[in-house]
């Protein structure tokens, strides 16, 4: 059980590194660079499908809002199976 106060601290999370030695920010910058990329792609190829730029960014941009929605609720659901996690019994 996480103490009060344990829980996620964005400012931790910068000044910090994960496993491999990367720094979060360095992580961070990366995560948003890649969907700053996917949704330029997506937009791109519904520019191209339909031929028509507004229709092309409307499309990119709900489409990429759906999918961080969906991720989300995607997390939340997984976060509430315990199957294949390791807890420490209880004392």
């Amino acid at each position: 059980m996480r103490a009060k106060g344990d829980g996620f601290s964005l400012r931790r999370f910068l000044a910090g590194e994960n496993h491999t030695g990367e720094l979060s920010r360095r992580l961070l910058l990366r995560v948003i660079s890649w969907r700053i990329g996917g949704v330029i792609l997506g937009i791109a190829i519904a520019w191209y499908i339909t031929g028509n730029p507004m229709l092309g960014l409307e499309i990119g941009l709900a489409y990429n809002l759906i999918r961080v929605v969906t991720h989300w609720g995607h997390e939340i659901l997984w976060g509430r199976i315990k199957w294949g996690l390791h807890v420490p019994p209880r004392t």
